[in-house]
């Protein structure tokens, strides 16, 4: 699989947020988009901000305790996984599954490390790195499918 790369630093909460509505924005459904980086990297803001942008209202919380939110938006649903706590995915599994199955609506998975292997299509990986107490360094990897979800950020 040939991969799209494009880094983007973030000096800031605000272009961090920016950057997420444009993803959100560019978002057509079915896409697949796991999220690296250490605690407090700016991932959950991120997620809201891609919400937001992709036309969601909802109030957008990091899923840590729950393992899964999920945020209406006009044409998809979003649903928000966070495997931070687990060792094993258990039943997790099974709902991620059918979801990625189901071609329509956006996954957003944070610590997807147990579940990679689940993946059976195309995604987009973004890695956050803390480079300051604001600013961060995004690293957006994706195959050439889905190219169109960074070439406008």
């Amino acid at each position: 699989m040939n991969v799209c790369l494009k880094e983007i630093k973030s000096d800031n909460l605000k272009k961090t947020q920016q950057i997420g509505c444009k993803l959100g924005r560019n978002l057509r459904g079915g896409e697949v988009i796991i999220l690296n980086g250490d605690l407090g990297s700016g991932k959950t803001t991120l997620m809201a901000s891609i919400a937001k942008g992709a036309g969601s209202s909802d109030q957008v919380s990091s899923p840590s305790f729950l393992i899964k939110n999920q945020y209406n938006c006009a044409r998809f649903i979003i649903h928000h996984f966070d495997f931070f706590r687990l060792n094993d995915p258990g039943l997790m599994k099974n709902e991620l599954i059918e979801i990625i199955n189901n071609g329509q609506d956006v996954i957003v998975i944070e610590w997807a490390q147990i579940i990679k292997d689940l993946i059976n299509k195309d995604y987009l990986t973004i890695d956050f790195k803390i480079e300051g107490y604001d600013s961060r360094k995004l690293s957006l990897k994706c195959s050439p499918n889905l190219k169109y979800l960074i070439n406008l950020i």
